[in-house]
């Protein structure tokens, strides 16, 4: 059985007028943006695309181990963009005493996923002050 965990369907939904192309190229942008002063930290990467997707991921360790996985779902309807952000893969870890699991499970890497939901719902805004977005941490409850 797979790993859950209580944010594992967290995601942005937004609606603007910026079209599908531009929110796409904001995005890759974004990705670039979220990386950390501090080497070995994690930080996100454009991992490619599909017609209407752009696939990224949150890797440390100079890039050689995948924390988490995620998508951008982009494309245009009723005179607007409509952008979706969802978690495709994850790493849960827990503190432990003497081997006892003690405290909540913590989804690794995503501090830099809500950041680079964040900064592109800011991004977005800059650029159409009308934009509307949220970013649910828990949809389901």
């Amino acid at each position: 059985m797979a790993a859950k965990h209580k944010n594992q369907h967290a995601g942005l939904k937004v609606r603007t007028s910026v079209p599908a192309g531009s929110v796409a190229e904001m995005a890759r942008s974004t990705g670039e943006l979220v990386k950390s002063s501090i080497p070995g930290r994690p930080f996100v990467r454009f991992e490619g695309s599909a017609p209407g997707r752009l696939l990224f991921s949150v890797r440390s360790m100079g890039g050689h181990m995948e924390l988490m996985s995620f998508h951008l779902d982009v494309r245009e309807a009723e005179g607007a963009s409509h952008a979706e952000t969802g978690i495709d893969g994850f790493k849960t870890t827990q503190s432990t005493v003497m081997f006892i699991p003690v405290g909540p499970k913590t989804l690794v890497g995503y501090p830099e996923y809500k950041r680079f939901n964040a900064k592109l719902l800011e991004g977005l805004r800059a650029q159409d002050p009308s934009a509307s977005g949220t970013f649910v941490e828990r949809p389901n409850g």
